[in-house]
């Protein structure tokens, strides 16, 4: 069961993640990455992914963003458009009874979405940028 006064750090100790400040990268074994930056509210751990930074029309238009959208109902995560015209994957983690398994679980499922869409839009891993290999 989950401790309320628990940090979230304590749900995200997995090889697959690396936390940083404000959030963590999640690590998937292709090579890719993605970001989630972590906010918590008074019941929940928000979650928030970064697909673009410009979701304009153009991309709106595509048809691999369009598939993707159309077939991508579901309760887990959600999609939107911010204020800043960022396209970004959202999902509320709610703290009762939290587990690790659990906060790990939505962590990899939204961080995978939102790769998934960044990759079909701009081809790219921002993740990847400045990482030496």
């Amino acid at each position: 069961m989950s401790n309320p006064a628990q940090p979230w750090h304590a749900y995200a100790k997995a090889t697959d993640f690396s936390i940083e400040p404000g959030g963590l990268l999640v690590q998937f074994t292709d090579g890719r990455s993605h970001r989630l930056h972590v906010f918590e509210t008074d019941h929940t751990w928000l979650l928030r992914g970064l697909v673009v930074r410009h979701a304009t029309r153009e991309t709106d238009a595509t048809p691999a963003l369009s598939a993707a959208l159309k077939n991508r109902h579901s309760r887990m995560y959600g999609l939107r458009v911010d204020k800043q015209g960022k396209l970004i994957g959202e999902t509320h983690v709610p703290k009762p009874g939290l587990t690790p398994v659990e906060f790990q679980l939505h962590a990899r499922h939204l961080a995978a979405e939102c790769d998934r869409l960044e990759y079909l839009i701009t081809g790219l891993d921002r993740e990847a940028r400045g990482r030496e290999k």
